[in-house]
């Protein structure tokens, strides 16, 4: 007899390190994580039948049961969109490292056009780009049955963290100060975890380690999604005016979880 699971979810935008988030709670809480998809490699190996814990971690972008998601436990993860958008484009084109960018002018051109590209996505002018690969990696954000999230980074943001009872954390803090961050996060969910279980799943959860697992283990796909979770990569990639209008778009959500906007 199955027992059931308590839910928590870890909530973001798109490429806003939700899968890292998701990863480390599952571990730590030895809970497995929900597959919808069973084409979904990338959470299906992290789950075991050894994992006994109470929770069912779900990792969403977006819900079709806001009831549900209203009364479980839940953590809202927060990315810079500049990174977002740099994401998405190597999420879509995971041949295409950064130096062949930096290196190539025609790819920057490419680069360039398709930030634009989902850029007019994530503002919802999706109209003229049905066809384009990223209208495809970021369409669920609009079209689904039940319109209860919302379209772009600021709004997406303002709609989640609205909700009593969700916990915050920027990605960039997680990523400088993972054991700190994470225990705060536990602690806010009233999980007790201990040290030594909080740094285990710290270092098995590491980009590194993960990625060349998948490396060693063949599996190519996945590797190359874990593409590196470094911050601020967009200095090197972004030109000046894409730079300006995402924070020009974005300025207010920006400033209020403290992203500096005109550097």
């Amino acid at each position: 007899m199955n027992e059931k699971k308590e839910d928590l979810y870890i909530i973001g935008f798109p490429k806003s390190g939700n899968t890292w988030l998701a990863r480390l709670i599952a571990e730590v809480t030895n809970s497995n994580i929900t597959v919808i998809n069973e084409k979904d490699t990338l959470h299906k190996v992290e789950n075991s039948d050894d994992r006994d814990g109470i929770y069912q971690i779900h990792k969403i972008h977006y819900t079709q049961d806001i009831a549900r998601v209203i009364k479980a436990k839940k953590v809202y993860i927060i990315r810079d969109p500049r990174d977002t958008f740099v994401s998405g484009f190597f999420n879509n084109y995971r041949s295409i490292k950064e130096k062949n960018i930096l290196n190539n002018k025609f790819l920057r051109i490419f680069f360039d056009y398709e930030i634009k590209g989902i850029n007019k996505i994530w503002q919802g002018d999706v109209i003229s780009r049905l066809k384009r690969y990223s209208y495809l990696f970021l369409k669920t954000i609009f079209f689904s049955p039940k319109r209860n999230h919302v379209g772009n980074w600021s709004e997406h943001i303002k709609y989640w963290t609205d909700l009593d009872n969700i916990v915050v954390v920027r990605y960039e803090d997680l990523l400088e100060n993972t054991e700190e961050k994470l225990s705060d996060i536990l602690n806010q969910l009233d999980i007790n975890i201990s040290k030594e279980k909080l740094k285990k799943t710290i270092e098995n959860q590491s980009f590194e380690k993960k990625k060349k697992k998948f490396i060693d283990n063949g599996d190519i796909e996945n590797a190359t999604f874990m593409r590196s979770g470094k911050k601020e990569s967009w200095r090197n990639l972004l030109n000046k005016n894409i730079q300006n209008h995402i924070e020009d778009t974005h300025k207010d959500m920006m400033k209020q979880y403290k992203y500096k906007i005109g550097i």
